[in-house]
């Protein structure tokens, strides 16, 4: 199975960067919006992924092991991007 990428690696970026800056109360914050749903969306794809993963190394342990996954959570991830403002959300 094949999964194409739908998003530009330097928008993701761009929206990795914008969701480590909190936005400032009172500020227009349609920007930071958008680049949640942006990143949403991009952790959507690749949920098939992950979970044809999941359930292909589910099947090869079988009873003898537990096999769980879970997305990280929005906050851990801009924790995670505040700490790091150089990394690249693409790796």
């Amino acid at each position: 199975m094949v999964f194409a990428c739908q998003f530009d690696r330097k928008e993701i970026d761009a929206a990795g960067r914008v969701l480590a800056s909190a936005p400032a109360v009172g500020d227009d914050d349609s920007e930071w919006v958008a680049a949640f749903k942006l990143v949403s969306q991009w952790r959507g794809v690749h949920a098939g992924p992950l979970r044809t993963f999941r359930n292909n190394l589910g099947r090869r342990v079988g009873r003898r092991g537990i096999v769980a996954q879970r997305l990280k959570r929005m906050p851990t991830i801009r924790s995670k991007l505040e700490k790091n403002l150089g990394w690249s959300c693409l790796g």
